[in-house]
Formats: C-alpha cells, structure tokens, sequence
C-alpha cells in the first residue's frame, strides 16, 4: 500500500535472483542457490516456499502463471532448453533448439503461449511457443540483441528492447505477423519487466526504473524516483 513500509518474506538464507509473479500477486518464482541455481514457488505473503528444481545443472529466469505452472530455462540435459513445471510437479522439457543461450520465457496472459528470446549462431531472436511445446515460430530476423520481452495486456502485442546503433530502444510486435514498430518515448530503454498487472522498464544510461502502458508501451515517470545500478540489478 502506498507509504506503508516494506515487509521481508524470504529468511535471508540464499542468495536470490531474478524472479516473477504472477498476474493474480499470490505466487512468486525466483531463482536460489549458491554454487548451481535452483528455483523456488513461493506464497507472495511469504508463508509458504517450496525448492522444486535442485538438479545439477542450472535451472533460472522462472516465470509464474496464474495457475501455479511456472516456465523457465535449464540445462539440465546440457543445453540450454525451455522447461515447464506444472502444478502437479510434473516437469516438462517444450524445446529442443541448438541455441547457445535462452532467456527471458514469459507467459501470454491467457496462459496458452510462451514467448522468449534464443541465440543461435550468433544472432537473438524472438521466438513464441505454445503452453505444449507446438507451433514454434521465430517473430523477429534481425538478429540484434535485445533485452527483455513481454506481453501486452491482452496478449495483443509484446514489447521488447533492442540494441540498435544509436542505443536501447523500446519496441512493439505484433505476435500474428512479426511486424514491429518503435514505441514514441522508448529511446534508451534496455529492459521491461512484467511485475503482476504492470510493465515497468529501465533506462540504460540514467539508471531510472520507469512504467510502460501495458497496452500501448509508452513510458512514464514513477511518482517517486527509483535508480538502480547494473542491468540485472532489479526485478520489480
């Protein structure tokens, strides 16, 4: 609530990393671990926490969704693959890409689409894959790097950031047919994040966290000012 004080809902145990919750605020995701990344479900009001990933290799970048599924990336069978853990601890590998690395899976709002950048060769794209591994399809061909991807409220469109030769830029696909168009005000924008039922971004070269319109991606001042230093550094 706005003025109150912030409260502390994990222990302070291990050290956390990125992490995600979903639309509905009662679940979050986040990556744990020291020496090899597990991920962990926790209750948002921080009662309940479970490990569900504590293979030998990586697991990270977990996404949550409504229903408990949580997506995310490992390589536990020694690339870099999309993975899904449904709510009935079922885990699922949905890719079987020759990628060098896989980040940044983010699920539709209605829950049946995954979408999440891959590269291959050298080049970044943004792909999107059904919930049940169907229906691969690459939305971008440039090939530049980009940051971060996320839906539009409705899933009418993502939003990603590129890096272009005159710096970040915020960008808006159309998921049907892969065109895309550069968002008025989205100069300098190196991340976007999905936080419940709003966008927030960051300005890569002031540091200043920053709300996108989750229909239209246009960027707007926060009330009070955040800075944050390193582009990893926050999750919001």
């Amino acid at each position: 609530a706005a003025g109150s004080q912030p409260t502390r809902i994990t222990p302070g145990i291990l050290p956390l990393g990125r992490m995600s919750i979903d639309r509905e605020s009662r679940l979050i995701a986040i990556e744990t671990g020291r020496t090899r990344t597990n991920l962990t479900r926790l209750s948002a009001d921080g009662s309940r926490a479970e490990t569900f990933t504590a293979g030998e290799g990586l697991d990270w970048d977990p996404d949550a969704r409504a229903d408990g599924a949580i997506i995310f990336v490992s390589e536990r069978d020694g690339s870099n693959q999309l993975w899904v853990r449904h709510p009935d601890g079922r885990t699922i590998r949905l890719t079987n890409l020759k990628a060098s690395f896989i980040h940044s899976p983010r699920w539709s709002e209605d829950g049946t689409r995954i979408a999440f950048l891959a590269v291959m060769d050298g080049r970044t794209d943004v792909h999107v894959i059904q919930a049940d591994g169907s229906r691969l399809s690459r939305l971008t061909q440039d090939g530049l790097a980009k940051g971060r991807v996320a839906w539009a409220s409705g899933d009418a469109a993502l939003f990603m950031t590129r890096s272009t030769l005159n710096g970040w830029r915020l960008t808006k696909i159309d998921p049907a047919t892969g065109r895309d168009d550069a968002i008025p005000g989205g100069e300098d924008i190196a991340i976007i994040q999905r936080s419940g039922d709003r966008l927030f971004a960051r300005r890569s070269r002031s540091d200043m966290i920053v709300e996108a319109d989750a229909r239209t991606g246009r960027v707007r001042s926060l009330p009070v000012p955040i800075h944050v230093t390193g582009l990893e550094s926050w999750t919001p």
